[in-house]
């Protein structure tokens, strides 16, 4: 994939792959990831553009949180973990600019038991939250944020203060599960994964009644 055609405009404004969508509630939808670390590998989308989920306005969080719970409801089942993480505005987008316009609300939703903690800490020093609100709060206090959640439930936002490699925790996860080369989504697409989860997980996404 051409890095260059993504600065026309934002896919997730605009998404190009309908048939990666797997749900939409009134204002996310529940997308498969191109280039899946592991297979079931999704994301949670605003439907407006916003830049980051911890950002989110009050109204807009319970709804979040009941799509976020049934994700991880699903993933258990399927694929038995999950694991939660969003880059935020770190310097980890494909082309770096001095505009938010480059970035939209989008959090990865990974079916993994793998937990990558100690990984991130080796760059960056965690601080423990117990809920959205309390993450949210320590959230505007930084310019730049990443937020990571492990299979147990455990959340953690990192204060950004010096330049990440592009997809950071994307490239943590992938040499965690030795799948290196799948760190990058603008060249490994994994087309095939995409398509067996969209199988396996259509019918579960149906049955249930998010609003």
């Amino acid at each position: 994939m051409d890095p260059l055609k993504l600065k026309e405009k934002c896919r997730f404004c605009f998404p190009p792959d309908k048939e990666r969508i797997l749900k939409k509630t009134k204002n996310y939808y529940i997308m498969l990831s191109l280039g899946p670390i592991v297979e079931g590998h999704m994301l949670i989308i605003t439907k407006k553009h916003i830049p980051s989920f911890q950002s989110l306005s009050e109204h807009l969080v319970a709804e979040f949180l009941a799509t976020k719970g049934v994700i991880r409801k699903i993933l258990n089942e399927k694929y038995s973990g999950c694991i939660f993480f969003e880059h935020n505005l770190s310097s980890t987008s494909i082309t770096k600019r001095d505009t938010p316009h480059d970035y939209h609300a989008h959090l990865h939703c990974v079916p993994t038991d793998v937990d990558i903690l100690e990984d991130i800490k080796e760059v960056l020093t965690p601080i423990r939250v117990d809920n959205w609100n309390s993450l949210r709060d320590k959230a505007r206090r930084f310019s730049e944020s990443i937020y990571y959640e492990n299979n147990r439930g455990d959340m953690y936002i990192f204060s950004v203060n010096k330049n990440l490699p592009k997809q950071f925790l994307r490239y943590l996860l992938a040499k965690k599960w030795g799948v290196p080369k799948r760190a990058d989504w603008t060249i490994y697409l994994g087309w095939g994964d995409i398509f067996t989860a969209k199988k396996k997980l259509t019918p579960l996404f149906e049955k249930e009644e998010l609003k």
